[in-house]
């Protein structure tokens, strides 16, 4: 279903049942009266999962798709950067990502504590024009970091812990690794496991 409320070249995600196909090819193509053809381009996790990037407008009852036919990609979608390596999101047509996720350590900032020190976050994620919809490490917030997660209240061998004031010295967010990176045509994104470290530095465990 479309829903009520009509989008502007929305990407859906959607399950079909055909058949799998090619599993080298990483798109469906398919044909619809109103916008001809279209392409879909596979779930990177579940393969009876398509996404799809409807042209132009998109509302109330849902569009005939006609499948016509599985395609390879002109771009490969499955990226196999370093392993620790930082991953950038689409274009946003003036030549930068409209996000980036750290995977590896970003250094404190000049003349501050090392324990300001992290990775594991979102920054910037931008809106489609370029504009920075988020701020990292104010001067009065150094720990604030973009998109991030961490744990408040944590307990470790029967130690309290909180994995979010990073200042404190009880712990910190690390990147462990990527569970899987798509950069399609269609979409892009990411899933990553990340560690919370306690006491980074002394002895530490995760």
């Amino acid at each position: 279903d479309g829903g009520e409320i009509p989008r502007v070249d929305p990407v859906v995600r959607f399950a079909h049942g055909m058949a799998p196909g090619d599993q080298a090819k990483s798109q469906a193509v398919f044909t619809t009266p109103s916008a001809g053809e279209v392409i879909a381009e596979r779930d990177p996790v579940d393969s009876g999962v398509l996404w799809i990037k409807w042209p132009g407008k998109l509302e109330g009852k849902s569009p005939r798709l006609t499948f016509k036919e599985w395609r390879a990609a002109s771009k490969h979608a499955m990226s196999t950067p370093a392993a620790n390596a930082p991953f950038h999101g689409p274009d946003n047509g003036a030549g930068k990502p409209l996000w980036t996720y750290h995977a590896e350590i970003d250094p404190a900032p000049p003349g501050k504590s090392p324990l300001f020190a992290r990775a594991g976050f979102i920054h910037p994620l931008c809106a489609p024009d370029g504009s920075e919809l988020t701020g990292s490490r104010p001067s009065d917030h150094l720990h604030h970091m973009g998109v991030w997660h961490a744990w408040t209240a944590a307990v470790s061998n029967g130690k309290k812990l909180d994995f979010w004031n990073i200042g404190d010295g009880h712990g910190t967010v690390r990147f462990k690794d990527y569970l899987w990176r798509h950069q399609g045509t269609v979409w892009q994104g990411f899933a990553a496991t990340q560690q919370s470290i306690a006491w980074p530095g002394k002895a530490e465990e995760s």
